[in-house]
């Protein structure tokens, strides 16, 4: 008989500044990124600085994150060590994976198990949707955590 094992899950989310990622050959970049673990723990939770973009308006109205709240923050090459560790060896669920993968570099969510194999069900079903998100920022952008997770 073989034994089950349980494989840990973590939610991972991002708000970005447009829908091409640059890591896909556009020129669009994470502003945010939060990764929870099964209970909702935030293994990463920060506003990131991307490094060309300066300016995301149409971004900007959807998610409310202004080029002054990153200002300050880490680019996503100085997170990448802590989003690895996060997901090592973790089933990777992503709201949206064909565009998040866009964001990262493909050996940063091979790190993971399974990363994009789990989709969330519809947006109104998933406590990782934007639309069920809370609306705070990150500790970083001085508003505390932004929580990714709810009761479903």
């Amino acid at each position: 008989m073989q034994s089950a094992i349980a494989m840990r899950t973590v939610f991972l989310d991002t708000e970005t500044t447009g829908l091409r990622g640059c890591y896909a050959g556009g020129s669009d970049e994470i502003v945010e990124l939060a990764i929870l673990d099964d209970r909702g723990k935030p293994l990463v939770n920060q506003v990131v600085r991307p490094p060309r973009r300066k300016l995301w308006p149409q971004a900007q109205r959807i998610h409310g994150i202004s080029p002054a709240m990153v200002a300050n923050a880490p680019k996503l090459d100085e997170l990448l060590p802590q989003v690895a560790r996060a997901i090592h060896g973790c089933v990777v669920v992503i709201q949206n994976p064909a565009i998040d993968r866009q964001f990262f570099p493909s050996e940063v969510l091979d790190a993971s198990r399974e990363a994009e194999q789990i989709r969330c069900r519809p947006a109104r079903h998933c406590a990782a949707a934007p639309s069920a998100r809370k609306r705070a920022r990150p500790a970083a952008a001085g508003t505390g955590s932004a929580g990714i997770l709810q009761q479903i």
